[in-house]
């Protein structure tokens, strides 16, 4: 048995002890924009992909995943063509191809508060806007529902994007964003709408929580408008193109019932479906009075036609607790916050996984508390898990970029908000792109408009680590082993000294086999001279 085999095998049993930045063997690649925030946008020319071309710095954008791998990013709040315009709503299309690394600007406009063309094949194109619901579809169309403009009024409107075509169609909705104000928020949608507004629709709203069930039906709870939180479930059938009410508490600023399994209203919540067709909703700003709401971590699942609170059951705070690295458990709850990254992956289809968010804290000088953790949630156990980055507590770290393109088990994004993230590599891998955060220079004096960030962070598993040992030390030799040991002791780490002495172990074991057929062979010399000659240059290659 080789020496270097058996420091291989103790290298390998050594990754077992994972640290926080390894995150269950995933490491993180900063791929492309900027370490700093307010990167710049480089449109280029439409249609055409080239590696200078990125997108401008944004938050609360839309993003979609398509089963050939590609990522495509919608609008958000951020910075166009013209940096001296500062930040604004777009209504760009962004294509990010993973097999070469590029983006290119694919529709929309490059300037801010575009506004929508609603007639028209070829020239279709939502309005600029930022907290857009979006869904994609089994056959690779993307869909984008509301949103809400630079004015703060939000729409009701519903397209459909044809990556082929690359044209978008409107499918519904109003031609006009709305403010909607008390009046409006206190009508039933479905049942009573304002007659400027089409009847069987959702009313316009921003932030609200969507999903694709199982069957193809989309899903939209919640949202925001003028200051009016909701909590109305809608389910949208492409097939029709027809929206149908399905459940929900009249009115608006409703703080649901616990008890009885009625979810409060709410909006910039994290949402994803698992492989049965049930629907979660987890977090984001819940009302709990008329006028009043706060930021949970409440997790609620909506499942046959009715709701279940999972945990929080008595209100939307729920107790917090990072447990241990990569260690499921029941005990386990990620901290309250809005507006944090999901996405769904791995190998069985029931896990979903979580980014960052934030709660607006007046502790920070930057007026709210960003989070870098990454959380894992297993559908069929009901189990959080964490992964990485910062918790317990720990908000707005710094990012740490290193080498461009490639993966470290150091490297992680900053704390941040309203990003982009998605799936890719059948669920293998993940991107996080954009959002309200850090960057790489922490800077207390920087406000709402001056932390926006425009990097692409890709995630996937940890490249394997270099095999140092490549053969036999000679016999009596300690200096291979004195090494080990001293950087096992000088380390610290108690599960590496254990491998060390089993590989002193195995290599004295070794050594006695061999001496003892170094004798048999002595023995055999004298008659089988040259049959001895090759036992012995046979065994020293083994």
């Amino acid at each position: 048995m080789h020496i270097k085999n058996v420091l291989a095998i103790a290298l390998l049993c050594s990754r077992g002890a994972l640290t926080a930045d390894e995150g269950g063997g995933s490491c993180w690649t900063w791929a492309s924009g900027s370490a700093a925030y307010n990167g710049a946008a480089n449109y280029g020319s439409k249609g055409s992909a080239s590696a200078a071309q990125t997108p401008g710095a944004r938050t609360l954008h839309t993003s979609w995943t398509t089963p050939d791998g590609k990522v495509y990013v919608f609008g958000g709040l951020g910075i166009g063509a013209n940096p001296a315009a500062g930040t604004g709503a777009l209504n760009d299309v962004w294509l990010y191809s993973g097999g070469d690394g590029t983006w290119s600007w694919i529709a929309g406009q490059s300037t801010l508060h575009s506004g929508g063309v609603y007639s028209g094949a070829a020239s279709a194109e939502p309005g600029a806007r930022y907290e857009a619901s979006s869904w994609a579809d089994g056959s690779g169309r993307l869909w984008l529902f509301g949103g809400r403009n630079g004015t703060l009024a939000c729409y009701n409107d519903l397209w459909r994007f044809d990556p082929p075509t690359r044209v978008w169609v409107n499918i519904g909705g109003n031609s006009a964003a709305v403010v909607v104000g008390s009046a409006d928020a206190g009508l039933w949608p479905g049942r009573n709408v304002p007659s400027s507004l089409p009847a069987g629709y959702p009313l316009p709203r921003a932030a609200a929580a969507s999903w694709l069930g199982s069957n193809g039906d989309a899903w939209l709870f919640g949202g925001i408008a003028g200051g009016f939180m909701f909590a109305d479930l809608w389910r949208f059938r492409a097939s029709t193109n027809e929206w149908t009410f399905v459940s929900g508490t009249p009115g608006a600023n409703t703080p649901g019932s616990y008890s009885s399994n009625t979810p409060p209203s709410r909006f910039a919540a994290a949402s994803w479906a698992d492989r049965h067709g049930a629907l979660y909703l987890f977090a984001g700003y819940v009302a709990v009075s008329a006028r009043e709401y706060t930021a949970g971590n409440d997790l609620w699942r909506f499942s046959a036609g009715n709701w279940t609170v999972l945990s929080g059951t008595s209100g939307p705070l729920v107790a917090t607790h990072a447990g241990t690295l990569n260690v499921a458990s029941p005990l386990n709850q990620p901290e309250v916050r809005a507006n944090p990254a999901v996405w769904s992956g791995g190998d069985t289809g029931s896990t979903v996984y979580m980014f960052g968010g934030a709660v607006p804290d007046d502790a920070y000088t930057l007026g709210y508390a960003a989070y870098n953790d990454l959380w894992a949630f297993d559908t069929d156990q009901l189990l959080w898990t964490w992964l990485n980055g910062n918790t317990d507590g720990s908000v707005n770290a710094v990012g740490i970029y290193g080498t461009r393109g490639q993966a470290a088990a150091g490297s992680h994004p900053s704390g941040r908000t309203g990003a982009a993230a998605g799936g890719i590599s059948n669920g293998t891998a993940a991107f996080v792109f954009g959002g309200l955060g850090v960057g790489g220079v922490k800077n207390p004096l920087r406000n709402f408009e001056l932390n926006i960030e425009n990097d692409l962070w890709l995630l996937s598993k940890c490249p394997p680590e270099p095999v140092a040992a490549t053969g036999d030390p000679p016999p009596g030799s300690s200096d291979t082993l004195a090494a080990v040991l001293g950087g096992a002791l000088g380390g610290g780490g108690g599960l590496l000294i254990i491998v060390v002495l089993l590989i002193v172990v195995v290599v004295f074991v070794v050594r006695r086999q061999r001496r003892q057929q170094q004798r048999q062979d002595a023995a055999l010399a004298a008659d089988e001279l040259q049959l001895t000659n090759g036992l012995v240059s046979g065994h020293a290659g083994c």
